[in-house]
């Protein structure tokens, strides 16, 4: 693994309470563009329901 790679999963595991392979997963989806997971501890809002 190259250095940089390993010091931002390292940042990432640090600044988020990542596991390694959360920080993996969520690099990934960052660099596809696709918006990174909600923390596990955050309740997840469905933007496809409407109320009125």
């Amino acid at each position: 693994m190259r250095t940089d790679v390993y010091l931002r999963i390292r940042e990432l595991m640090e600044a988020r309470n990542l596991s390694a392979s959360g920080a993996v997963h969520h690099l990934l989806r960052e660099r596809f563009g696709l918006p990174p997971l909600p923390p596990f501890d955050q309740p997840t809002v469905s933007q496809d329901s409407h109320h009125g």
